[in-house]
């Protein structure tokens, strides 16, 4: 297939086969990848723009160095044969193909060696090269605004061919010129692939405040248990009428109380949670998915790093705690007098609904979309921003908190529980009491 891609390539860009040639294209592709991704698929299939140049470099049997990015080059042959990464404001290292103990090298630098040794390992083959660099660029900004996240997922693919070409005598009449042509046989194809993630946020800016927001609301709920405990071993101490201890009687006293009362009856600390979310959370969806990236098919997963993960990605209980509480005293207000009782969530079913969200970054190849759904080719304007300033939205990956991965994670395991109350409810009321199915709540 590889033999095949590099054949129509060079048939394609290359017709003399005298130059070096570049196709610039853009693809809007569709990207479900995750379990979030999958669950919500019917309503969203989540695209996203990538850029792509396929280089064609003009090799010579003299040939040694590609010399892709070197300013020699540069000035023989226009700025758009260059590949986006050679315009690049950071400089791309690899380790060296050679001896791992000698220092990092460029990226271009890379591609030279290997291509180098290549032509010392197989001196009598001719070697093709097809380079198809491709870059996904997103700017991600919180509820806010204050917050921002570009994102830059570069890939590189390298293909060498050596083939071993035999010249064939393609004249009719012996006594004219005889022009000859070659025929070729593909000995190997070398794929060598580079990957890099870069990431520029100016979260580092907001640590501080983030850090008061939840150090502050986690200080609250503490204190509210401590007093909340005081006050209870202050009853238990004031009607002490059994041979019970104070320890039990108060202890008996704190599991009466609801648990959404000790935690998420207070608006002040969810609050607070809430806007240390609303700042860092694209962020967050960024770890969850380095975290949950796979080599191979496979990924190891340690107990300390597991709960670590899930510590994060429950950070949306805040903001589910918050919408309940908003919904709850919505309800309350619609009426005065509720009968024994007033209207509540209990907090176990918040905890239950965001614990649901904590596989949602987990991602299994047989669930995978990334069918293209748009392709064209696109100017040789050489640097990226030139492309991209030409129609923002269309080609640059935007969005903001609401719209991000584990908010929609969040949406989806709200409705799978209300749905599921309402299943149970549904059969509550179908089945008779004396079968037991009916319950008191």
């Amino acid at each position: 297939m590889l033999d095949a891609f590099m054949t129509a390539a060079r048939r394609k860009l290359r017709p003399l086969g005298n130059e070096s040639a570049v196709l610039r294209y853009a693809t809007k592709h569709n990207w479900v990848d995750r379990i979030h991704h999958y669950v919500v698929r019917f309503a969203s299939t989540n695209p996203a723009w990538r850029l792509h140049s396929l280089h064609i470099p003009h090799i010579t049997s003299s040939t040694q160095s590609l010399a892709i990015c070197s300013n020699a080059v540069a000035t023989k042959r226009p700025p758009p044969l260059r590949p986006r990464f050679c315009n690049h404001p950071g400089i791309w290292k690899v380790d060296h193909p050679l001896n791992a103990s000698l220092p990092a090298v460029r990226l271009w630098d890379h591609i030279d060696v290997r291509f180098q040794a290549l032509r010392q390992l197989y001196p009598d083959l001719v070697l093709d090269v097809v380079l198809l660099s491709s870059q996904r660029l997103s700017a991600t900004t919180g509820v806010l605004q204050s917050t921002y996240y570009n994102y830059e997922a570069l890939e590189v693919v390298v293909l060498t061919r050596g083939r071993r070409c035999v010249d064939t005598d393609t004249a009719t009449n012996s006594s004219s010129e005889q022009p000859t042509a070659s025929t070729c046989t593909t000995f190997f194809i070398d794929d060598y692939r580079y990957e890099s993630d870069r990431v520029q946020t100016n979260l580092v800016d907001w640590y501080a405040t983030i850090a008061l927001l939840r150090g502050c609301a986690q200080a609250y709920v503490w204190v509210r248990l401590l007093l909340l405990v005081h006050g209870a071993y202050v009853v238990a101490v004031a009607g002490k009428r059994t041979s019970e201890s104070l320890l039990t009687t108060t202890m008996l006293i704190l599991v009466k109380i609801p648990f959404e009362v000790v935690v998420y009856s207070s608006l002040l600390p969810v609050t607070g949670y809430v806007i240390a979310l609303l700042l860092d959370s694209s962020f967050m969806d960024i770890f969850l998915d380095s975290f949950w990236a796979t080599v191979g098919g496979s990924i190891n997963i340690g107990l300390v790093s597991f709960l670590r993960s899930t510590a994060v990605q429950m950070r949306n209980v805040w903001l589910l705690s918050l919408l309940v509480s908003l919904a709850v005293f919505g309800v309350r207000r619609s009426r005065d007098y509720w009968g024994d009782g007033i209207p509540a969530v209990r907090g176990l079913a918040i905890c239950f609904t965001s614990t649901l969200t904590v596989f949602g970054p987990y991602k299994k190849t047989t669930w995978r979309d990334t069918n293209i759904t748009d392709l064209f080719e696109i100017a040789d304007e050489g640097q990226v921003m030139d492309i991209i300033r030409s129609n923002p939205v269309g080609h640059y990956n935007i969005s903001n908190y609401f719209f991000d991965d584990s908010a929609v994670m969040l949406m989806f395991c709200i409705n799978a529980v209300v749905w599921l109350a309402v299943a149970f409810n549904i059969i509550e009321i179908g089945f008779p009491a004396d079968i037991g199915w009916r319950h008191e709540t």
